[in-house]
């Protein structure tokens, strides 16, 4: 039974994972989404982290707007803790929220 399941995941696909900054310009990011969701895979996954956050959230918006019903996207917020050496002396920590976005197409269903 363990096997069954280990088989299962590894079957299961991976989605292509795009990280959204602000300095590619956003047209292209929308190019670049519908590409991959019409050419290589049925799932994306779209991540967006502390400034880019509001862009991610437009660029959602926009696949919403031209896919319509034939995605479900789910959200999830998330908050990483990152640190550096400043010195030999210093160490500094901060956090930096995100938010990751799954856009899945729908099956169309043939009658």
């Amino acid at each position: 039974m363990l096997t069954e399941q280990v088989g299962q995941e590894e079957n299961k696909p991976q989605p292509y994972t795009l990280n959204i900054t602000t300095k590619s310009p956003f047209a292209y990011q929308i190019k670049k989404c519908t590409d991959i969701l019409d050419l290589k895979t049925d799932v994306l996954r779209i991540v967006g982290r502390g400034n880019s956050i509001p862009r991610c959230l437009a660029l959602v918006a926009e696949i919403n707007n031209v896919y319509g019903t034939s995605v479900k996207i789910q959200a999830v917020t998330f908050s990483d803790t990152y640190g550096q050496d400043i010195d030999e002396f210093s160490y500094e920590e901060g956090a930096v929220s995100g938010v990751a976005f799954r856009v899945a197409r729908v099956p169309l269903l043939v009658a």
